[in-house]
């Protein structure tokens, strides 16, 4: 899909290919009438390519609209399916990480770093996506923001208690030997780093507004940056006035 193209260099092949089908190998179909468009794996580039379907006479517009709208809720069904499952898969990358504070491997934990990068990116853009996917089909009974909120309120959660098995490492290593005050180095790079990705993930919920009927305000049992504290005075607000 277009949206997981990111270096130039596949940009420019990836264009190159789609002008090739387009002038070249489908050009007779085109000519006729056909349309080919580039899917970028969102809700609203799925809708554009819908519009583009011409609707013929034999086709009611109340037809198309029905069509559209089963579509649409497949759409969102695997929207919040992948949500789900990303946050499965964040849960299992924290738990190995937690694992490697005690047991550390250096190529392993570089590995793990990339997937939670990875996964931490496409987490976001599906949350966002079910943010701005409007109105819900038909057929599901689903609050958008409710789940947007709780996904956001769990990756805090891990984020934190993260930091809670960071510091906990720490405690353990007494500085007494040079082992000890190599890794003691070491865990505090960690945790300089998992500062800034909680406080990241604790901006997000911050953003997404307060909690929605149903859901319980986050309350950090860390010390967050001054933007954190910012952030724990307006969702303790939040949770007086729901």
């Amino acid at each position: 899909m277009w949206d997981t193209i990111c270096r130039l260099e596949a940009m420019k092949c990836a264009d190159a290919h789609f002008s090739q089908l387009q002038d070249v190998f489908w050009k007779d179909k085109i000519e006729g009438g056909a349309r080919i468009v580039k899917f970028h794996n969102t809700h609203a580039s799925a809708l554009d390519i819908l519009n583009e379907i011409p609707t013929s006479a034999g086709i009611y517009d109340d037809s198309f609209r029905l069509h559209v709208s089963m579509i649409s809720g497949l759409l969102f069904g695997e929207l919040v399916d992948r949500i789900q499952g990303t946050q499965i898969e964040l849960s299992s990358i924290f738990d190995n990480r937690i694992r490697l504070l005690t047991n550390p491997c250096s190529d392993l934990e570089v590995t793990i770093v990339l997937c939670l990068n990875d996964a931490r990116k496409r987490h976001a853009k599906f949350v966002d996506q079910l943010v701005e996917f409007g109105t819900v089909p038909p057929d599901f009974d689903i609050n958008p923001q409710t789940i947007a909120f709780q996904a956001l309120f769990d990756i805090t959660i891990l984020s934190q208690n993260y930091i809670h098995a960071i510091n906990a490492a720490l405690s353990q290593l007494t500085p007494h030997t040079s082992a000890n005050r190599e890794r003691r180095s070491e865990l505090k790079e960690l945790l300089k780093a998992a500062q800034t990705d909680f406080n990241e993930d604790y901006d997000s919920l911050r953003k997404i507004g307060p909690p929605p009927p149903g859901c319980d305000p986050f309350i950090s049992s860390i010390v967050p940056s001054s933007a954190g504290i910012l952030l724990r005075t307006e969702i303790a607000i939040w949770s007086i006035f729901m």
